[in-house]
């Protein structure tokens, strides 16, 4: 039976919001040599600037506070939306890359590719705007854990590579529920016809609670387009992590490219070494028929689907899914949503004793546990899905009826085991249907 394709963010015809350049505030007047400025923005160097000039159109809409990132095509700043006082993330063409006409255009598809995808486990684009100094897309800022970068304001970017590196392999029930997350944001896209090509710890953000962002999709194919972008020969890989076929020839690569870097990003949350070491040995028993399949070196011979994949692992874990359940690195106060170690039972600024209750069946259980004992519920997809209605709520308040479907669709990823769950659904999709209604 043919599974229903969900809707992927983008409609036919439509495009990416692009920044509307308006009339200079007091705030951000010129200064005396022409360039946008103001106290709060921190004015990138002209040696770091493409173009070497003033960024106008960008710096009337946000404050650029700091570099955070810098690859071989492009350079990520911090910024704050000067309208919404909200932080974002701010990537831009490196100087170098300015030159490439290739690599503009690769960086344009991969605001494509992030914008056709609503996904929680995937980075959201904001904006896509072009001015003198070249391209830039504004994206999500992914703050990372708060005790990761504690003088940080807001907390900087921490990766599952940053994570194993510094607190060593997850235990194999964390590592599973990440790649079922991981792996459910990879699912949708392909239906969406976006294959990411570029899976690695390094391009998995984790937020302050701990739950996965997808991010850099520059070297990402949609499906159905023109390929000359990648050139017949191009290799196109992170080693270790990149399929074989990608050192080959990239113009060929399909959907089961991610399902290595799915596989290959399991090896190494569970071993901490780079899987073009791989020994089956390094992991448990249970794991190796299914990640093994995953690391095939012909493509024929792995899974043929993410969902193939993704219910072999589920195999492995459901019997211990309610005996050994998984421990969460962070609680979320109750009271005064403060997030806090797991570490430490009462919360830090209120005091709270850290009790909690199954949100499905109701039953007692500690902090830190992520799985209900008595029916398996999910704890962090439970709090993820409240709080995402929490925030269509404000969106309402605030008349922002057109910001709450495509957010809605978030919901998509929560996979409810019961009742409050569905009725939590129910609410967020009403919601949807209503602002749809008022707009």
């Amino acid at each position: 039976m043919e599974i229903a394709r969900r809707n992927c963010g983008m409609k036919q015809g439509e495009t990416i919001p692009r920044i509307k350049v308006e009339p200079k505030s007091e705030e951000g007047a010129a200064s005396s040599d022409g360039s946008a400025r103001s106290p709060a923005t921190v004015v990138i160097p002209p040696a770091e600037q493409p173009g070497g000039t003033a960024t106008a159109p960008l710096a009337s809409h946000y404050a650029i506070l700091e570099k955070i990132g810098e690859g071989g095509m492009g350079v990520v700043y911090l910024g704050k939306d000067r309208k919404l006082g909200r932080h974002v993330a701010i990537k831009r063409l490196s100087r170098s890359a300015m030159a490439n006409a290739a690599l503009k255009d690769r960086f344009l598809r991969e605001a494509r590719a992030i914008a056709a995808l609503n996904h929680i486990h995937i980075v959201h684009v904001y904006a896509l705007g072009e001015d003198e100094d070249g391209p830039y897309i504004v994206m999500e800022y992914i703050a990372g854990p708060p005790d990761a970068s504690p003088n940080k304001v807001p907390p900087a970017p921490f990766s599952l590579a940053d994570r194993v590196n510094r607190h060593g392999p997850l235990l194999v029930n964390d590592a599973i529920d990440m790649i079922m997350k991981i792996g459910r944001a990879i699912e949708f896209a392909h239906e969406c016809k976006v294959i990411h090509r570029d899976l690695k710890p390094s391009n998995i953000l984790l937020d302050e609670t701990g739950e996965p962002k997808i991010v850099d999709f520059g070297l990402a194919r949609i499906a159905g387009e023109d390929e000359s972008l990648t050139v017949t020969g191009e290799k196109m890989l992170s080693l270790g992590y990149g399929a074989p076929e990608q050192e080959q020839d990239a113009s060929q690569v399909d959907h089961r490219a991610d399902i290595y870097g799915l596989g290959a990003i399991l090896y190494f949350s569970l071993t901490g070494k780079n899987p073009r070491y791989f020994r089956e040995n390094d992991i448990p028993e249970s794991l190796r028929a299914p990640v093994v399949r995953a690391l095939e070196t012909d493509r024929d011979k792995r899974w043929p689907t993410v969902r193939e994949f993704l219910g072999a692992l589920m195999m492995v874990k459901e019997p211990s899914k309610i005996e050994l359940p998984t421990v969460k690195n962070t609680w979320r106060c109750k009271w005064c949503d403060t997030v806090n170690p797991v570490a430490i039972q009462f919360c830090g600024r209120c005091g709270w004793d850290g009790g909690e209750f199954c949100p499905e069946c109701g039953a007692e259980t500690r902090v830190g546990i992520q799985f209900c004992g008595n029916c398996g519920a999910d704890a962090r997809e439970y709090e993820q899905a409240a709080l995402l209605l929490k925030r269509l709520e404000q969106m309402r308040d605030r008349k922002q009826f057109d910001l709450i479907p495509p957010h809605a669709e978030r919901i998509s990823a929560f996979r409810p085991s019961g009742v409050n769950g569905q009725r939590l659904v129910e609410s967020v999709r009403r919601m949807a249907r209503e602002a749809q209604e008022a707009a």
